[in-house]
């Protein structure tokens, strides 16, 4: 871990920061409401994609998740 007197992450910080990033990409693209051709599309093509792609793509999923979320929130709440 980066040490408290510097806010250079370490390499080691680096590779848990991918690794946490990209299990939260995979979750959202599973949990997408999408065909699953093209999840698996998007599997088979994200190692082409750069930093800023993958954030866009990250980012663009969760708000789509979190409107769904919502959606089925109110859904539920007014069909009791």
């Amino acid at each position: 871990m980066a040490s408290k007197n510097s806010l250079i992450p370490t390499a080691e910080d680096l590779v848990l920061m991918a690794k946490s990033q990209g299990r939260k990409l995979g979750i959202l693209i599973a949990a997408a409401n999408m065909p699953n051709d093209i999840k698996e599309a998007i599997f088979v093509l994200l190692p082409y994609f750069s930093l800023e792609q993958l954030d866009r793509l990250t980012t663009i999923l969760e708000v789509q998740y979190l409107d769904q979320e919502t959606d089925k929130q109110i859904r539920d709440k007014f069909s009791q």
